[in-house]
């Protein structure tokens, strides 16, 4: 099923693995069955991860999530992972999917933070948490982008959400923009987030 099925088909073969019972196998066979589902789960994973940033240069956010989901699921190495909750992140907070772009933002601005595309992370982590109502969170993530990042390009956007987030955690108009105006990251910048 491994090696005969077609395309993504072929992870059947890597869920029969997991109810097969190994303990007639040799050392041996189990070791190959292992090592043939490894190398088809980065196979997988790789594909379904060169979709995903595709459709993210496209601005096919569905399938971003789609793409990106399933590889997130594979465990690939922390620096694709970095890489891949980036795309997700945005993809989510595109949709307006806030509460599922939260994580994946957060972990993507804790992990990477040599990326060239942080700041602009920072800036969707922080609507999205506005977004879901966390707006000490949101603040505190613009005060720590103005600190880190004292001359980029979004400093107009970081001001108006951090005015925004004051206003609504004081319970005054809690209305943020739906949307970061202006705040489109340049396909380049966002190609690979990890400055590869």
């Amino acid at each position: 099923m491994m090696t005969t099925l077609p395309g993504d088909e072929r992870l059947k073969g890597i869920d029969a693995l997991v109810k097969l019972d190994t303990q007639r196998l040799s050392s041996l066979e189990r070791q190959a069955l292992n090592d043939r589902a490894a190398t088809l789960r980065r196979e997988t994973g790789d594909a379904a991860f060169e979709r995903g940033k595709q459709a993210f240069r496209r601005n096919e956010m569905s399938a971003v999530v789609s793409d990106l989901s399933r590889f997130l699921a594979m465990n690939p190495g922390e620096a694709d992972a970095l890489d891949a909750s980036f795309f997700l992140g945005t993809a989510y907070n595109q949709l307006r999917q806030h509460d599922k772009a939260v994580p994946l933002l957060a972990r993507f601005v804790d992990g990477d933070k040599k990326s060239k595309t942080r700041d602009y992370a920072m800036l969707l982590l922080a609507q999205s948490y506005q977004e879901t109502g966390a707006y000490d969170k949101a603040a505190d993530t613009v005060r720590d982008a103005l600190a880190t990042y004292p001359a980029t390009q979004y400093l107009a956007q970081f001001r108006g959400r951090l005015s925004s987030a004051k206003r609504a955690a004081s319970g005054g108009d809690a209305a943020a923009p739906a949307a970061v105006p202006g705040a489109a990251a340049p396909a380049a910048q966002t190609a690979a987030p990890a400055g590869q």
